[in-house]
């Protein structure tokens, strides 16, 4: 892509960072008055002669050139433009420049234009940092396998059912066992009983059993076959692994005889332990190394550390972590798993000059508004990008209305809402979709999309939306006082005549681009009444309410990029984009193509790096 757009009230510096990876390009930064569509002020890097020239444009005519020496270090360049009186300022590394603007309005919105490969405008962060949050995409995960391919929990984890897994370590308590499953038994999908010794195993008692519960089974884990044809004890990782391989359900609870059937009900309907998607480790919230249950991964395995169970680095370096009260008392839990404790830097990646640790990252949801007659589109949506949002441990779940449901509900990948299914609605399904968001999928972060785009996950796995509240890819600065954007697309046609006035001072950002809000910003929305957040324009009404509440959409940050399929010249316009729209089903799946074999060049031209995944924090 040859240029990089950027709004932005200019009131406060604005850092960037270029990296020039095509050595023979000819580099610049272009500042223009987007109102004026006029370049204002332009910044030339020559590399070869090593100097900067800088220039303005007045009443459409270029000053004189001002050429600066500069020494280049490296293929990356990182400062910040600001406004100083009627000076422009560009500080660099060692380097500072002023430069007086004769054109200097004040506000003014800005547009910044650039032919680097690579440009950030909004922070300062190298395209090395930017490239390393893909790591879950590169061949050095995305291909890792465990110690046993026949194991089904080191990498067979895709042929595992939606739903929760007991696995109840047995005792031969048989009358506690009673107790628990006839409390249990309706809120999980299957209930494996782990024998470790036979000899505590009276196979008449479960047959009984099996004849009223109908999800239960057992599993005899206790031998193995050495290399001279003796047998041993079963122990340890390989015990504990070879116990998984028989799991059925996505999502496994650890259970014995001291486990709270009471407790463990009210917790698998709180934290949707039969409905839950994302990898996840749930934790005693008194004890939080204590794990109770955990989801399975293609990485899932454990491994011995210090002669007890954990699972491995590679498996918690992408998880998320909940925490509940305990189902059981830890010293009751003869799992032998040892403490875990997920670290707050998971993953190392090593370049061929430095290494870089890559924190973990907030959860994220995101919303997809949609309807009934849309679920072609879902279904597009299941079958492309929304398969790389599992890969990045991504909630995704479409909105629909659904006037006759009384609350919200969850049902597989769809949130149901009680409000009306159509056009005119759609402020209320964000702000009963929202609510209920925060409440059942409990994100840190939520983005809401529309159902006619393709979503570049791995572009967005670059950009650090934990840095805000409320960003959109593209800004609406006010100006325009009335619209009519309704009339084609409202189901009550006597509505399509109205024209909606707005504040011309109200900035938001655009629906169609998507724009993320914090689990602050939704707690906002959230306990705004209806009627006081609602607008024909849905977009409009969050940019209003967030204004209300002093989180303005002032500004964009480029590496949040949205692009409309009518500007498109050629596949490389995707580049940089993180959200397409589309004008078909097919366009979906062609889209999805071409960002895919993108994104599969940029992962190729990083092949050097090398990432490790530590144990536990560096010190």
């Amino acid at each position: 892509m040859d240029r990089v757009k950027i709004l932005k009230r200019f009131d406060t510096p604005l850092r960037f960072s270029v990296s020039a990876l095509n050595k023979d390009a000819r580099l610049y930064i272009s500042l223009v008055d987007s109102l004026a569509d006029d370049v204002l002020f332009h910044v030339e890097f020559d590399k070869e002669a090593g100097e900067i020239s800088v220039k303005e444009r007045y009443a459409g005519v270029w000053s004189k050139p001002q050429k600066h020496e500069f020494v280049f270090k490296g293929p990356s360049i990182k400062g910040a433009l600001s406004l100083e009186g009627e000076a422009f300022v560009l500080n660099l590394k060692d380097f500072r420049l002023e430069f007086p603007c004769k054109t200097l309005r004040q506000p003014i919105v800005w547009s910044i234009y650039s032919d680097f490969r690579y440009i950030t405008l909004g922070d300062d962060e190298t395209v090395t940092q930017a490239l390393s949050r893909r790591w879950r995409f590169f061949p050095e995960f995305r291909l890792r396998t465990g110690v046993g391919p026949r194991l089904r929990a080191l990498g067979e984890s895709e042929n595992l059912k939606p739903g929760l897994s007991a696995l109840y370590l047995w005792d031969g308590n048989e009358a506690a066992f009673s107790q628990v499953i006839e409390k249990i038994n309706a809120k999980v999908d299957e209930l494996l009983v782990v024998v470790h010794n036979s000899t505590l195993f009276r196979h008449s008692f479960f047959v009984g059993l099996q004849s009223t519960y109908f999800n239960l089974r057992t599993t005899i884990v206790e031998t193995t076959v050495k290399s001279d044809g003796s047998l041993r004890k079963l122990k340890g990782a390989l015990f504990m692994n070879k116990v998984l391989s028989d799991v059925r359900h996505r999502n496994v609870v650890l259970l014995d005889s001291g486990t709270d059937a009471d407790c463990l009900a009210s917790l698998v309907t709180v934290k949707r332990l039969r409905s839950r998607t994302d990898d996840f480790l749930l934790f005693d919230e008194a004890q939080p190394d204590q794990l109770q249950a955990f989801s399975m991964g293609k990485q899932t395995h454990f491994v011995e550390t210090a002669r007890k169970l954990c699972l491995s680095p590679e498996d918690l370096a992408g998880r998320h972590s909940i925490f509940a009260p305990a189902i059981a008392p830890g010293a009751s839990l003869e799992w032998d798993i040892g403490e875990t404790r997920v670290p707050a830097f998971p993953v190392t990646l090593h370049d061929r000059q430095r290494a870089i640790r890559i924190p973990r990252r907030g959860k994220l949801a995101i919303l997809v508004v949609s309807c009934k007659r849309n679920r072609h589109k879902q279904q597009a949506i299941r079958d492309t990008w929304a398969r790389d949002a599992r890969l990045a441990n991504i909630d995704l779940c479409f909105i629909e209305g659904h006037p006759e449901q009384s609350e919200a509900l969850l049902v597989e990948d769809r949130l149901i809402l009680p409000v009306p299914d159509t056009y005119e609605y759609l402020s209320h399904k964000i702000w009963h979709g929202v609510s209920a968001a925060l409440r059942l999928l409990d994100a840190d972060h939520y983005l809401k999309l529309d159902d006619d785009c393709v979503l570049n996950v791995q572009k967005l796995l670059e950009f650090s939306y934990e840095d805000f509240d409320y960003v959109g890819s593209d800004v609406n600065l006010g100006g325009r006082t009335a619209f009519d954007w309704h009339s084609p697309a409202v189901f009550n046609k006597q509505l399509a005549g109205l024209i909606f006035e707005i504040d011309p001072e109200q900035t938001w950002f655009d629906g169609q681009g998507g724009y993320f809000l914090s689990r602050k910003a939704v707690g906002i929305m959230a306990a705004t009444p209806l009627l006081q957040y609602q607008h024909m324009l849905e977009d409009y009404a969050t940019g209003r309410l967030m204004g209300a509440n002093g989180l303005d959409a002032l500004s964009i940050n480029s590496k949040f990029l949205s692009i409309r399929e009518i500007y498109i010249k050629d596949d490389r316009d995707y580049e940089n984009a993180i959200i397409s729209d589309v004008s078909s089903v097919e366009r979906t799946f062609e889209i999805y193509e071409t960002v895919s074999k993108l994104n599969q060049q940029t992962i190729e031209a990083k092949g050097r790096w090398r990432f490790e995944f530590p144990e536990e924090n560096p010190k």
